[in-house]
């Protein structure tokens, strides 16, 4: 995961005035190991190997989140899904709800697409990440996914109609071809998002028939959070690795879901013009729901091997989002859905023991 600094520093602004290897080392004593610091075109790049089971530290969303716990809280863009004056409701359908945990998407029309050249900045953060700029579209895609950690895709209209339908391929299509001009052969389980007669997309890789180009003036967009086993398993049948593969293979946030799709419906509408033409499409059949965890605040000096007070342990827990009660001697600890590798009191105590250091 490489992280520009100056775009983590617009999240966290207590970090204007703090070298960037600093934060690098920082960063490696919470886990995330730096393995590379770069000085290009007047930004400074800090690479890191994320090896635990986050999927939302591959974001700059992430890393500051884990970040603000030491410094001052995460200053996010304010975003408020713009509205339509049409009742058009998108027609979609989701005939695997195992494997989808979470979808939006909304309708935009008289769009203006332009190249990438016109966003010089996001095009610059893409280059960086080594993610090739295609067109201001879909460039504003890949840029909310580095962002939120959650991969979107925009569907142009005009290829497809208006039906989108989330489902496993159940030998109905045998090929696949990818926005590369790959072709990919789908087992009967893979998920795909197709309409009643054309795939249209992997869960993880856009194809062919409904790519996004200059004169595109009419999307669907959407953003989905789905079963990460899933998703693993198809990137390994079609032997295929994406970035957008690499996140969704991981537990996702399904609740960082509507600010993420806000950002990027204004970021869209801000650079392309167009209009919002349907009312918000929305499926979450199960909310996350966290399970609370018993904790003793005393146990962090047991694992330690030092002295850790229980005040330091709970106002760590408490910056991290947990919500903490009060049980006799110990407390019960309910995580945020944002965090969810966190199911075990030692899954507590490590958080504990890796915000007082390591070192």
């Amino acid at each position: 995961m490489k992280i520009v600094y100056s775009q983590l520093q617009k999240l966290l602004p207590s970090l204007h005035h703090i070298p960037a290897k600093q934060i690098a080392d920082r960063l490696t004593y919470l886990g995330h190991f730096n393995d590379s610091f770069d000085q290009k075109d007047g930004e400074q790049i800090i690479g890191l190997e994320v090896r635990q089971n986050r999927g939302e530290c591959l974001s700059y969303y992430g890393i500051a989140k884990d970040l603000s716990v030491l410094f001052k809280p995460v200053m996010l863009p304010e975003n408020k899904l713009p509205s339509s004056s049409q009742n058009f409701q998108l027609p979609i359908k989701v005939t695997t709800p195992k494997n989808v945990y979470r979808i939006q998407a909304i309708r935009l029309s008289k769009l203006k697409n332009q190249p990438s050249s016109a966003l010089p900045q996001i095009k610059k953060i893409l280059e960086f990440h080594q993610i090739n700029p295609v067109n201001m579209l879909v460039d504003i895609t890949n840029y909310i996914m580095l962002f939120w950690g959650i991969p979107c895709h925009a569907f142009d209209t005009k290829s497809f109609g208006q039906k989108l339908i989330w489902e496993q391929n159940n030998n109905k299509y045998d090929k696949f071809i990818t926005l590369d001009n790959t072709t990919l052969h789908p087992s009967p389980d893979t998920l795909m998002v197709n309409s009643p007669t054309k795939a249209l997309s992997l869960s993880f890789l856009g194809g062919q028939t409904s790519a996004i180009n200059q004169t595109t003036d009419e999307v669907i967009i959407e953003m989905a959070v789905y079963n990460p086993n899933r998703v693993r398993q198809d990137s390994r049948h079609l032997k295929t690795v994406t970035e957008a593969g690499i996140r969704l293979s991981k537990f996702l946030d399904p609740e960082l879901i509507p600010q993420a799709f806000a950002h990027l419906t204004n970021l869209i509408l801000q650079h392309c013009g167009g209009q919002v033409t349907s009312q918000l499409y929305e499926y979450y059949p199960k909310k996350i729901t966290p399970k609370p965890i018993l904790f003793d605040p005393n146990k962090p000096t047991t694992y330690a091997g030092t002295a850790i007070k229980p005040a330091f342990s709970l106002d760590i827990l408490k910056k991290l989002g947990c919500q903490i009660e009060k049980n006799k001697q110990k407390y019960i600890v309910t995580p945020p859905t944002l965090r969810r590798d966190i199911y075990l009191e030692e899954d507590l105590i490590e958080e504990v023991i890796r915000y007082f250091g390591y070192d």
